[in-house]
């Protein structure tokens, strides 16, 4: 078995710049495409961006999870919203 590891936001470190300083400057991100990442690795990638499509987001995830039974490498790209739940929880 092989496992690659990408780059992730650093969204505590992004948080507390925020708390501490009243800024965010050279912190901020974009989405990062893990399903299309995944793909050239040659697994499958699949996408969850609409939190509203519950509908959708239970078929991705059944499918995904039926991909990887029949032994597929498989990435969910979950998009989650912004929240507060770490807020200070880091020194800088």
């Amino acid at each position: 078995m092989i496992a690659f590891e990408l780059p992730h936001s650093p969204t505590d470190t992004i948080n507390a710049q925020i708390v501490m300083f009243g800024d965010d400057v050279g912190c901020p991100l974009v989405r990062t495409d893990y399903h299309l990442a995944a793909e050239g690795f040659g697994g499958e990638g699949m996408i969850l961006n609409d939190p509203k499509a519950t509908g959708k987001t239970l078929k991705i995830l059944k499918e995904a999870q039926q991909k990887a039974l029949n032994g597929t490498a498989v990435c969910v790209n979950a998009h989650i919203g912004k929240t507060d739940f770490r807020k200070g929880s880091i020194s800088v």
